[in-house]
């Protein structure tokens, strides 16, 4: 169900049938279907067509640019557009993510995790190449297949550079922007974001993938009612900031991902990031 319809056994665009849900979203739903003529998988995206943010549009706008421009880590789109009064993607359609695959083996030997960061920061590299700041890093929106990876979820995702080629100032300094779990430190103090924050974020992923948590997950929960859990200024999200900062993480992290880290909140806001010597970092 999104809103009032049933979409389950439906058919898009004469081709691709809605067979279950496979996860429910803050802006809509996605599901698995399969492509009537050929029996391809796919996955179908859906959010009603009164949501006046129109994410579904962006996502579609993002990955279309950068798949014209030749970036293959990302999904392709197969068809956009309205049925039974919603927007739909169907896109391509991915088994597992590392959140699935963390869930299945548990904490990552460091070797094989190490591979993984190296295919993580060359697709984040691919995509800021052109401009995009992903904005949504988190285990769940990297998927494997045959070996490779792929990030998926372009919804929050936004362009840093205009078209002179210079950085968008967009600060936002009352609301977090992603899952307050892995947005980096700056963008808990409200700083723009910019591609050192994809890669901070990558680098939090790193430390839950290869221990099973995170420095801030102790954080208590709090729910006062008048204040968003979005907002900079809620609480846990203040507590979060706290222990996000370079003085705290730099004695709970070691060995390569310190290195990793302590590079990343080194850089400036216009700053761009060496990928070439990130992923070193993480060769055996």
């Amino acid at each position: 169900m999104i809103g009032n319809v049933n979409m389950i056994g439906t058919v898009l665009s004469n081709k691709y049938e809605i067979e279950k849900i496979l996860g429910n979203g803050k802006f809509g739903v996605v599901f698995l279907g399969k492509n009537t003529s050929s029996g391809e998988r796919v996955a179908i995206k859906a959010e009603n067509s009164d949501n006046p943010y129109k994410i579904l549009k962006h996502e579609v706008t993002v990955l279309n640019y950068l798949y014209g421009n030749g970036v293959r880590t990302i999904p392709s789109i197969y068809w956009y557009g309205v049925h039974l009064d919603c927007r739909c993607i169907v896109m391509t359609y991915f088994s597992h993510s590392l959140q699935d695959y963390y869930e299945k083996k548990g904490a990552l030997p460091l070797d094989a995790l190490g591979s993984l960061m190296i295919k993580c920061i060359d697709a984040l590299s691919s995509i800021h190449r052109y401009y995009v700041l992903h904005r949504d890093i988190k285990p769940q929106n990297f998927m494997m297949r045959d070996g490779d990876i792929f990030l998926i979820d372009f919804g929050l995702s936004t362009y840093y550079m205009n078209g002179d080629g210079e950085h968008l100032e967009r600060c936002d300094e009352e609301n977090v922007v992603g899952s307050p779990r892995y947005i980096s430190f700056y963008n808990h103090c409200g700083e723009p974001f910019s591609r050192r924050d994809d890669l901070i974020s990558l680098g939090y992923m790193y430390v839950y993938l290869s221990t099973g948590t995170l420095p801030w997950d102790g954080v208590p929960r709090q729910d006062p009612p008048d204040v968003s859990k979005t907002s900079t200024l809620h609480p846990m999200n203040i507590s979060r900031r706290s222990l996000k900062t370079w003085g705290n993480l730099k004695n709970v992290v070691d060995g390569t991902i310190r290195r990793y880290l302590k590079y990343c909140y080194g850089l400036e806001y216009h700053e761009e990031p060496d990928y070439s010597t990130l992923m070193e970092l993480f060769i055996s």
